[in-house]
């Protein structure tokens, strides 16, 4: 369309409606120049009529003598703010400086945003605007969408010129004037009396005044700036946490400052006094993170029942030592509890024992397995929907996976998958749980020969072979650990690897055909990575290293694994 059919068109607008030119355009831009369109919008939604006039005067009484188009500060705001009543330092004050555009810490405010805001509601009087001025906190409390507005243009209003951070000064200043007000006090809720505050589902919002506090001691510690996405998603953050943080998703894209507050709330590591009389190699949770196994160079495992722990250190008094191998042990492994109380331990005297555990806390091994004819150094059982399987990797060169039957049998199977010795093995989640009878399972084996294999079982294969799919080159010396994630929510597969080289891989696949991507963190480990381990979720590593550091790695919106923990 043309300017001279839009001018028309305006015009015409303006003499149904009795409406001036401003608004006419805006109505016939906001439906595509479309005529009838326009005129249906406008008498279904009538912009508020304001005097013009009476609000240009009104200006005038605040303006700057040197510059008409914004208003003298700080006079002409003190003038201002005496005259509407209002505390220039309330909740008040930053739901007036919402509606008036203002800006540089409440410094500039400008005619025409000011104009502009007060149109909009109808204030072309003092009264008027006294009246929306001293409404705005119980509306703060109650009405979500304007608390949305207030909060994030107070983000913008507190930038000083040029800045695209707020201080935490002026941040702990707005948070205290405009969030603190609304939160509950510990062991209360703001369901009835601060709805802009609740869950999306309306539940009362738990996040407290006290939980405020540590978010800003945490802060000073921290000694941080306030970026925008922090100040944002903070406020969504307040409103979906939990009082004990229990529903936190880790997974979401949250700012690394309110990852890192999270982990900071939690409770301090317990020390357990295990009572090993040589180094600890490994030490696994069970299914409910109620018992702590520990396997030690003194040949012994120890069972430790950690529910009632203390938060300093827990004593090992009552704990089941399970004797039987004749070296290390090097790792311990708990089945799912499917299958009972089940404990898999593996050593260098080439044994792999499995316990079960009888009346209280007596364990009873139920299960030699002596296959191997080297060092056991790794474990792992399957996925529970493949049944209770146990793989087992060992020096010898080859890995036996083990699958026990209801009527007390046993068979196993071998695969050769590193001549030089084995050093790792871990399953793939299952990837399709509804069904199991065509299940294919995966699993991922390091070795001294410095690769990592893919393998594959296909239960309807008549050949009832495991199949080598994959040889990963990455590393340049042993491969230490493989640790392959879970894939709650994921849409790809992701493992990953450790190695004598000092370097550790991120291997990821799109689809079950598709091509491996091998990925090297971008990291400078002092030592040997000898273990890994992924959260329940998937999307963080843990990777310890020789030198007694633990890193976490997560992946970012681009794709990209990034440390955040650890190793500084």
């Amino acid at each position: 369309m043309n300017a001279s059919s839009q001018r028309q068109r305006i015009l015409v607008e303006e003499q149904i409606t009795n409406t001036n030119n401003d608004t006419a355009t805006r109505f016939l831009k906001l439906n595509g120049w479309r005529f009838d369109d326009a005129l249906d919008e406008y008498f279904a939604n009538p912009p508020i009529q304001v005097n013009k006039s009476a609000l240009t005067k009104l200006w005038n009484k605040y303006k700057d003598s040197d510059d008409e188009n914004v208003m003298s500060v700080p006079d002409g705001l003190i003038e201002y703010g005496a005259d509407l009543d209002v505390d220039l330092t309330s909740m008040s004050a930053l739901a007036l400086a919402q509606l008036c555009g203002a800006t540089l810490q409440a410094e500039h405010w400008p005619k025409q945003s000011w104009i502009s805001g007060w149109s909009g509601v109808g204030g072309d009087t003092l009264d008027k605007q006294k009246d929306y001025v001293h409404s705005a906190p119980t509306k703060l409390s109650q009405d979500r969408q304007f608390f949305n507005k207030v909060y994030a243009h107070t983000f913008e209003m507190g930038k000083g010129q040029g800045a695209r951070i707020l201080s935490l000064e002026d941040a702990k200043a707005y948070w205290s004037i405009l969030l603190a007000p609304h939160l509950p006090d510990e062991q209360a809720t703001c369901q009835d009396t601060h709805a802009s505050l609740n869950k999306d589902s309306g539940e009362g919002c738990q996040f407290t005044k006290q939980m405020l506090d540590a978010w800003i001691e945490y802060l000073e510690q921290e000694n941080v700036a306030v970026t925008k996405d922090t100040w944002l998603e903070f406020l969504n953050f307040v409103r979906s946490i939990n009082a004990d943080f229990s529903n936190f998703d880790d997974t979401a894209a949250w700012p690394s400052l309110i990852d890192d507050f999270v982990e900071h709330t939690q409770p301090n590591p317990q020390s357990i006094e295990t009572c090993h009389q040589d180094a600890i190699h490994d030490a696994q949770l069970d299914y409910y993170g109620k018992r702590l196994a520990t396997a030690s160079s003194d040949g012994t495992i120890k069972i430790t029942d950690i529910s009632q722990a203390a938060d300093s250190t827990y004593g090992n008094s009552n704990a089941a030592s399970l004797r039987g191998h004749q070296g290390p042990v090097w790792q311990v492994a708990w089945a799912h509890p499917n299958y009972g109380s089940i404990l898999a331990s593996s050593s260098y005297d080439g044994k792999v024992f499995i316990w079960k555990q009888e009346q209280g806390n007596s364990w009873t091994r139920i299960k030699d397995h002596t296959l191997h004819t080297s060092s056991v150094n790794s474990i792992s059982w399957a996925p529970h929907e493949l049944g209770p399987t146990l793989a087992c990797a060992s020096s010898d060169g080859n890995v036996s996976v083990l699958t026990f039957h209801k009527d007390g049998t046993w068979e196993a199977s071998i695969l050769a998958a590193h001549k030089l010795g084995v050093s790792s093995v871990s399953w793939a989640p299952a990837t399709s749980p509804n069904d199991v009878a065509g299940l294919t399972s995966r699993l991922v084996t390091g070795g001294c020969d410095s690769l990592v294999k893919i393998w594959s079982f296909k239960r309807s294969n008549e050949n009832k072979q495991w199949q080598c799919d994959e040889s990963i080159g990455s590393h340049t010396d042993w491969v230490r650990d493989v640790a392959w994630s879970p894939n709650v929510g994921l849409s790809k597969q992701y493992l990953a690897s450790a190695s004598q080289d000092r370097s550790v891989f991120i291997h990821t696949q799109d689809t079950p055909r598709s091509p491996w991507t091998s990925t090297k963190l971008n990291h400078d480990f002092k030592d040997t990575v000898w273990r890994l381990s992924w959260s329940l979720s998937g999307n963080v590593l843990a990777a310890s290293a020789g030198d007694g550091q633990v890193t976490l790695w997560k992946e970012n919106l681009e794709n990209v694994f990034e440390l955040v923990s650890g190793g500084l």
